[in-house]
């Protein structure tokens, strides 16, 4: 089965870099599979037009690309909806910015520098200026790192 999820351009060199090349051969029992085995549904289980997405939280389809998966057949007879795909590219995204969060932390070991940690990220991947600039990578990573810190303070008290 082959699942087609639109994507930031960024975020699909990213897969292609970490997963392989197209189609990302998926099986349910690796993380990426877990992940999207969460926005299957299997069809004679669950209602699917219960999932409604409101027009404010579609993503502007500008700038979007398309990755593909190949599935293997954990997921065959399940059923996923167009809002289910969205929700899927939210969560890749959010993957994305997980790996860009502990890269940095690593780097940062090295270099004590977050804006270096950033710039050996974006060129280990090959992302370019266009996709991602490094201001808008430092500002997700400092994003990433201020809510994670948040929690565990949260946690700790």
């Amino acid at each position: 089965m082959k699942l087609t999820i639109l994507v930031k351009p960024y975020v699909r060199r990213w897969l292609l870099h970490d997963f392989g090349p197209e189609p990302i051969r998926v099986r349910a029992n690796s993380d990426l599979g877990a992940k999207l085995l969460l926005g299957f549904g299997r069809g004679e289980r669950i209602p699917l037009d219960v999932l409604e997405v409101t027009d404010q939280e579609l993503p502007d389809h500008k700038g979007m690309v398309e990755i593909s998966f190949q599935l293997g057949e954990k997921f065959q007879r399940s059923a996923l909806s167009a809002e289910t795909r969205l929700m899927l590219s939210n969560a890749l995204l959010a993957e994305f910015r997980t790996a860009l969060h502990y890269y940095c932390i690593g780097r940062r070991t090295l270099f004590n520098s977050e804006l270096s940690a950033v710039k050996i990220f974006l060129k280990q991947y090959r992302i370019p200026e266009d996709e991602l600039t490094e201001e808008s990578a430092i500002k997700m990573a400092q994003r990433e790192r201020r809510e994670r810190s948040d929690f565990r303070t949260r946690v700790a008290a």
